[in-house]
């Protein structure tokens, strides 16, 4: 054979073999490649789609809410204007009872009164329904699925969506473009087995939703599938591409061959590296092109795919960094300027900013290029706009363009674009674009795409931010306390002194008259007492202070505590007595009028006269007829009631002090605290009020005051245009009544005097917890309220005690528990006939709405989250004494 045919066989052969394979090794690439791309593109979508259906569950629950809260009835609540397609209402406790309900005319016909709402549902199972429960009434709404509700999914998820039950297709999005398709949907969806995309040449890519229910206990689903279409004519394309290069390789080997070989093997080599390249992840890489043919073409369409990829890449990258960037700054104004800068480094334009929204303001956080004031910018214009449709603004300025000044220049704008900030559906921040030209791209998409997590920055940020201040004001507050100790340390060191000085001028005072000599005798007197009832609570307060910090001992520290404590009350009941009587002597006494109830002072002081009482056995009664709200100086007035209950806490050492509250028909307010004390001679009545004056001067009463108390009260009283009257006897009691008229603004009946004083010590609690400091917290408050208790660290010792005839008032269970939880406790007391009865309260630090229904479902009466707070507790007590 000549060597001319075998070169023209050879070459041949290998312009041949060249030209399949490069075509196969681009096919198998290319069509990876574009797998990948719809199996990722699925999967956006999927994620899409739980975004949206959880968006559109929350819309149906505020619209249901709306409707609620407007207390409208069906029959006016306008359903076609609603995003809601039904509203059904029936009996809670009876599934068959007669339905009452409100829906759209295009679904109305699938209801009727009689129906039973479990055969609504077996029978709809296109029917997106959320219930609750509500007075007795149950509620089921929700939306009726069909083409057009997943046609508005399939838009905003950017994939067809497919409803299906156990045996049929519900509904499908696109159904005019979907219906030939319909078949491979089923084969797919309902296939015994399950199959991988790539094992099947199937044109269509489906992904089942199993996380997503459309109603409870009901076997209908949600499907994405993307019509891989473009794969299939792709597979056309190389198929018919490898043909006509193979044919056409033949033809131009014969005739062109030594022209044409080394071209045609450079080009389909470039295609080869650029796929290989691609393949490997570097979307950088493009194919070059050195022909025009068919393969140039090729090319092209390649490094277009590969342009694609790289924007999707680089996008998912922007929202990487935004991440990135919200982390790494905390503070609201450094991840203002990261944002904006990255927003106009992204876009190539110069100008922008940031607001903050804050009452109907425009907080500026960061800008760039804009001359912008330093204060708040008001809310109008495109921003007000942009505020009230709560959706972006944007305006291209072709003919009147206004201008930025510099001062030096001014820049025409030809673009300006506003976009909300939309956080829990309000709008919290505005973001600006400006541009002396108009944009290459789409930057409201852009936008979109890092809205939610810069939403969530700002937000976070702001919180932060908050949080900053509150700690700020904190330790302002506590260099405040501090300065007030020390003012309080250094007063009482000067009232030593003082002590001293009046002792030295002693002698000079007694050449003054008779009434002169009376008074500083008086005063000598008062600051004897004074500086003994000074020192003696401040050497408690500091003794028993090292005692704690040199050697704690858990027994003792309560008691010495609570010495401290006692002791550092009553200096500073000394001290406010001292210093407001200097204000009344000064003159520098004026009323500040405010509103506020009575119940909240008298309670109050009770709580602080109750460490005067110490263990004494006296009972504390109050009587208030009405809650009475007030206006008058409400400091002045709490002084009057808490002098007059310390008086009768300090000379009362049994029986019981009384509060009575009521009101006359001409509006005058009467406050009557009467006690079972020492009570007052009539030679003492007379000069009582007066300041300095003391009952039984040479008596031992243990907790003599400075007897400035009741003369406080006199002049306080007296300044409200009120006045005071008294009733005493020696060795029985003492009984003052404040009477101040033209002061009440609105009277309420109440109905329940019962105080948790008065009956604290008939009941008993069972604490049952795991924790034993949080056991410990509770005890120590109820203890604190002087109800008797037992504790139980879990479920079985809780059963025991039950078990052994302990019954108590009430029980304190918490759920989450070793060995026997809260759940299977309340289970086994409510089934057992002997305490089936008993009242238990769920304790647990989980207390949302869900749960609050699981465990009344379960048999709680009530819950109570965690930490416990003094006030909710009394309210539990309040309510349950009220029910025995």
């Amino acid at each position: 054979m000549k060597i001319s045919y075998r070169l023209i066989i050879i070459t041949f052969a290998v312009v041949l073999l060249i030209t399949v394979t490069t075509n196969l090794i681009y096919y198998s690439t290319t069509n990876n490649i574009l797998k990948k791309q719809q199996e990722s593109n699925l999967n956006v979508a999927v994620n899409k789609l739980q975004f949206f259906y959880k968006s559109f569950n929350d819309s149906l629950k505020n619209e249901f809410n709306n409707f609620l809260t407007s207390k409208k009835s069906l029959r006016n609540f306008d359903v076609e204007n609603s995003i809601l397609d039904f509203i059904i209402v029936s009996k809670e406790d009876n599934s068959t009872s007669p339905i009452i309900y409100t829906a759209k005319d295009k679904v109305a016909g699938r209801f009727n009164t009689n129906i039973e709402i479990r055969n609504l549902f077996e029978n709809s199972p296109d029917l997106i329904s959320l219930y609750y429960t509500h007075e007795q009434n149950l509620y089921l709404y929700g939306k009726v699925i069909n083409n057009d509700f997943l046609d508005r999914i399939s838009e905003s998820i950017q994939a067809d969506i497919v409803c299906y039950n156990k045996d049929s297709v519900i509904a499908v999005s696109n159904k005019d473009f979907n219906f030939t398709l319909l078949d491979e949907i089923n084969k797919n969806i309902f296939s015994d087995k399950e199959k991988s995309w790539r094992e099947n040449e199937s044109e269509i890519l489906i992904s089942k939703i199993e996380n997503i229910s459309i109603q409870e206990n009901n076997s209908s689903k949600f499907a994405l599938f993307i019509n891989s279409k473009e794969l299939s004519e792709f597979r056309f394309f190389s198929t018919s591409l490898l043909i006509i290069l193979v044919v056409t390789g033949i033809l131009l080997s014969l005739i062109f061959i030594l022209l044409f070989t080394s071209k045609l093997r450079t080009q389909i080599s470039f295609l080869y590296k650029s796929a290989e390249e691609a393949a490997k992840g570097n979307l950088e890489t493009r194919v070059k092109i050195i022909s025009k043919d068919e393969l140039g073409k090729l090319g092209l369409a390649f490094n277009n795919m590969l342009s694609e990829l790289k924007r999707k890449h680089d996008d998912e990258r922007e929202y990487t960094e935004l991440l990135s960037l919200i982390n790494q700054n905390p503070s609201l104004e450094k991840i203002s300027e990261a944002v904006l800068l990255k927003i106009l480094n992204h876009t190539k334009i110069r100008f922008g900013a940031i607001y903050l929204i804050d009452e109907n303001k425009l907080r500026i956080l960061s800008s760039a290029g804009l001359n912008l004031p330093k204060n708040e910018i008001e809310l109008s214009g495109n921003y007000k706009n942009c505020y009230d449709s709560k959706n972006y603004s944007e305006i291209f300025y072709r003919e009147e363009k206004p201008k930025i000044n510099f001062g030096f220049s001014e820049i025409s704008i030809e673009y300006q674009l506003v976009y909300p900030i939309n956080y829990n559906n309000s709008i919290i921040a505005l973001i600006e674009i400006v541009s002396e030209s108009e944009p290459s791209f789409n930057i409201s998409e852009y936008l979109e795409k890092l809205h939610d997590q810069l939403a969530l920055g700002i937000v976070n940020s702001s919180a932060f931010e908050r949080l900053s201040v509150l700690v700020d004001q904190l330790k302002e507050l506590n260099i405040t306390y501090e300065n007030q100790n020390r003012q309080i340390k250094e007063q009482n060191s000067r009232l030593l002194e003082l002590h001293k000085e009046l002792k030295i001028k002693a002698y000079e005072l007694e050449k003054e008259k008779q009434n002169a000599e009376e008074l500083t005798k008086v005063k000598s007197q008062f600051l004897a007492g004074m500086s003994h009832e000074l020192k003696t609570p401040l050497t408690a307060i500091l003794t028993l202070t090292e005692l704690v910090k040199r050697n704690l001992s858990q027994e003792e520290d309560a008691e010495r505590l609570s010495v401290v404590s006692r002791n550092g009350k009553k200096l500073l009941s000394l001290i406010n007595n001292i210093l407001e009587f200097s204000k009344i002597e000064s003159g520098k006494i004026e009323i500040k009028a405010e509103k506020f109830f009575v119940s909240e002072i008298v309670n109050e002081n009770i709580e602080q006269i109750r460490s005067l009482i110490n263990e004494k056995p006296i009972e504390i009664k109050v009587n208030l007829e009405k809650e009475y709200e007030v206006l008058t100086d409400k400091i002045k007035f709490e002084q009057i009631i808490n002098n007059l209950l310390s008086n009768s806490a300090k000379y009362t050492n049994t029986g019981e002090i009384r509060i009575n509250v009521t009101s006359t028909h001409d509006k005058i307010l009467r406050i009557e605290i009467a006690d079972t004390g020492i009570g007052i001679s009539e030679s003492d009545q007379k000069i009582i009020f007066e300041e300095f004056k003391q009952l039984n001067s040479n008596s031992k009463i243990k907790n003599k005051g400075s007897g400035l108390g009741l003369s406080i009260c006199k002049k306080y009283v007296d300044l409200l245009n009120g006045f005071i009257t008294l009733r005493s006897q020696l060795n029985i009691g003492t009984s003052i009544t404040v009477s101040i008229p033209n002061i009440i603004l609105n009277e309420n009946k109440n109905d329940s005097t019962e105080t948790l004083s008065a009956v604290s010590s008939e009941m008993n609690i069972l604490i049952v917890d795991d924790d034993d400091d949080t056991l410990y917290s509770i005890s120590e408050i109820i203890r604190t309220m002087g109800f008797q208790f037992k504790t139980a660290k879990n479920g079985v010792e809780c059963l025991s005690l039950l078990e052994s005839n302990y019954k108590p008032d009430l029980i304190l269970l918490d759920i989450m528990m070793p060995i026997k939880n809260g759940f299977d406790t309340i289970k086994d007391i409510r089934n057992n006939p002997n305490y089936k009865s008993l009242i238990v309260y769920a304790v647990t630090a989980h207390a949302m709405l869900e749960n609050k229904e699981i465990v009344e479902r379960n048999g709680f009466n009530g819950i109570i989250t965690k930490p416990i707070i003094n006030e909710d507790l009394e309210d539990v007590l309040i309510k349950i004494f009220q029910s025995k």
